[in-house]
């Protein structure tokens, strides 16, 4: 015959009981907690017997102690929660029951803690943390391909548009000064600069930590908006040959333009600041 176990949980931190059966009450245990909060194993009870015993007593125990249901508004085992006081009732109920049943062995308090080696648990703890890490790693890095994409893609666009777009820019080693004239007075902090400038700040995680930079600054005058690129270097030592490597395939696109396009008729002066 499939036996199960009837169990009383206490909360520690709330006021109610939690009614219920269960074939494996740790895992069932383990379920409750993430809603109703930690059991007080050692204040908890439980009476294993036969399945259709179980279902029974619990019934008659939830129908005895309807009156002390709690209102809540959503949870796993919500209409099998009850009020502390109705502990005590329920204790009288069972030795009762359990008196007149004795092949059943009785009520015990007391739940055993589930077991949990601890070596084993240190090391499934790393090896969370390290495939953790190793997952942030590399979302990192394909959030810096995507950037870097974009970057791509707007140089292309330049290139493209070369004839419309007045713009002058100066290179020296990875330090850009890239200007444009707009058609309306500009500032700074506008959409458009500011959309431009997400594509250089990069936020980065791995084992060794997280981080972040940014390579770029932003200016505006009048009708110009000017960029200041710098991919010297992002103080990340371990993350400086990803780095380089995204920026010499972008200098390549950079490499396609005129440092001052057709559209420009008159040379745009470098902003001071």
């Amino acid at each position: 015959m499939q036996m199960s176990n009837l169990y009383i949980l206490v909360f520690r931190d709330g006021d109610y009981i939690k009614i219920g059966k269960a074939d494996d009450i740790h895992a069932r245990i383990a379920v409750l907690q993430r809603i109703w909060g930690p059991v007080d194993y050692g204040a908890s009870y439980y009476l294993q017997a036969p399945l259709p015993v179980v279902r029974q007593v619990e019934g008659a125990l939830l129908s005895l102690l309807a009156q002390f249901a709690v209102s809540v508004m959503e949870g796993d085992g919500k209409t099998e929660l009850r009020a502390k006081p109705a502990l005590p009732i329920a204790l009288q109920y069972l030795e009762i029951y359990c008196a007149n049943k004795p092949e059943l062995g009785g009520l015990k308090m007391g739940v055993v803690l589930p077991p949990s080696p601890q070596g084993n648990v240190r090391r499934r703890g790393r090896r969370d943390r390290l495939l953790r890490k190793s997952i942030c790693m590399t979302r990192s890095i394909s959030d810096m391909a995507k950037k870097f994409g974009m970057i791509n893609r707007l140089l292309t666009v330049l290139h493209r548009r070369q004839t419309r777009i007045p713009f002058e820019y100066e290179r020296s080693g990875d330090q850009i000064c890239f200007r444009v004239r707009r058609p309306i007075s500009v500032s700074s902090l506008d959409s458009e600069s500011s959309a431009v400038m997400a594509y250089f700040r990069f936020q980065i995680e791995d084992q060794y930590g997280w981080g972040g930079f940014n390579f770029c600054s932003v200016a505006g005058s009048a009708d110009v908006v000017q960029f200041n690129v710098n991919f010297s270097s992002s103080g990340v030592k371990e993350w400086e040959a990803v780095i380089s490597y995204f920026v010499a395939q972008s200098m390549t696109f950079l490499d396609r333009l005129p440092t001052r396009s057709a559209a420009t008729k008159e040379p745009i002066p470098p902003l001071n600041w």
